[in-house]
């Protein structure tokens, strides 16, 4: 597991995401079953590990790292997709410089807009001139300012971004469950983080912030959810069906407003 993880997080300052072999063994040996055999080689109890562990993490530096952090630690965690099956998805983690309060950091969940589709639009992938540069600028001033004013800030790239499979586009069960298990996995990861948490999020992200609103405080509720804040959030996407389901199959399970 060691060589996998540091596979994993060699490309940190590189505009290069992990093989799709080495991810695809992170999934077989940390999400699928943590299983032992026994002498008669039977299979033995299996558990599936729990969505929102932290399954490998390092720090960061560059465009990916926060720059009023104390610290910004790109991780891989468990989730789940639409369907409630396994899997790993990436993010990053980041904490204040000032000390933890009592009851931990409050958390802001970032839910990030639209960037493409491709493992190279993840923001955790985010290289000088790569192609979420422009937008990830703008968007770190206000990350950058939760974080002065005492907020842990955590960003999922979400299920399919910089991980194996199709990234299910606005597909709504899939996003929450990201949003929510980063908070997680950024606990397990970190005892300074508390469990107030924010989700906060725009465009694409935006319309995940509203259903995290709706279905985060039943998804964990070891957690706190204080608040949800939409921007700009995506709407009118079930006038672009056709499209949408050849681009991104499945994307709209969910998507809008719908219910």
């Amino acid at each position: 597991m060691t060589e996998i993880v540091a596979a994993l997080h060699r490309r940190k300052s590189v505009p290069v995401r992990w093989s799709a072999l080495a991810a695809a063994a992170v999934i077989t040996s940390a999400v699928v079953s943590c299983s032992s055999g026994t002498d008669d080689g039977s299979k033995g109890d299996t558990a599936p590990v729990k969505a929102g562990r932290v399954l490998s993490a390092a720090v960061v530096d560059g465009p990916v790292a926060l720059r009023d952090a104390a610290q910004t630690k790109l991780i891989t965690y468990s989730s789940e997709d639409a369907s409630g099956n396994a899997i790993v998805v990436s993010g990053t983690v980041a904490v204040p410089r000032t000390p933890a309060p009592a009851g931990g950091y409050p958390v802001i969940s970032w839910a990030h807009g639209t960037t493409g589709v491709a493992d190279a639009c993840a923001p955790s992938a985010a290289f000088e001139g790569g192609p979420t540069q422009a937008y990830l600028t703008e968007v770190d001033a206000a990350l950058n300012d939760w974080l002065s004013k005492g907020f842990a800030v955590v960003r999922t790239d979400y299920e399919g971004l910089g991980t194996p499979g199709v990234h299910p586009y606005v597909n709504a069960d899939s996003e929450v469950n990201a949003l929510t298990d980063i908070v997680r996995a950024a606990r397990d990861l970190d005892q300074s983080i508390g469990t107030d948490w924010y989700a906060v999020g725009h465009s694409q992200g935006g319309q995940a912030a509203l259903f995290a609103a709706a279905d985060a405080p039943e998804r964990a509720p070891e957690l706190d959810l204080r608040a949800a804040a939409a921007i700009a959030p995506g709407s009118g996407l079930d006038r672009c069906r056709s499209t949408s389901n050849r681009v991104c199959p499945g994307s709209l399970q969910r998507s809008h407003f719908s219910r």
